[in-house]
């Protein structure tokens, strides 16, 4: 039986066994150090680009244009810190706050 027909009886399980998985993945990422070095070498080209007057272009389609505009948001909003948006319309800027701040 496919994991999209479950029913309550079993929804726990199913939760559960998605979480462990999610954690599988992002301990076998993070136990690679080379994952880590990628990521401060983007970290690094990203305010190397911004300290030289440069943009970063994030893009996607359908569910990838979501995380590349909340990328953008979280690089542009100050996301994480005590200032809210302030009287956005921009969807994505609102929910990166919120989110951050959750």
């Amino acid at each position: 039986m496919s994991k999209l027909f479950f029913t309550f009886g079993n929804m726990k399980a199913l939760i559960l066994e998605n979480l462990n998985e999610a954690q599988d993945v992002l301990n076998e990422f993070v136990s690679q150090s080379e994952n880590i070095e990628a990521i401060e070498k983007a970290a690094k080209l990203m305010v190397e680009a911004f300290q030289n007057g440069g943009k970063i272009i994030s893009c996607g389609n359908g569910g990838s244009m979501t995380d590349a505009m909340h990328f953008a948001e979280e690089l542009s909003g100050g996301c994480r810190g005590a200032a809210s948006p302030r009287c956005s319309t921009h969807l994505m800027l609102v929910l990166a706050w919120v989110l951050d701040l959750a």
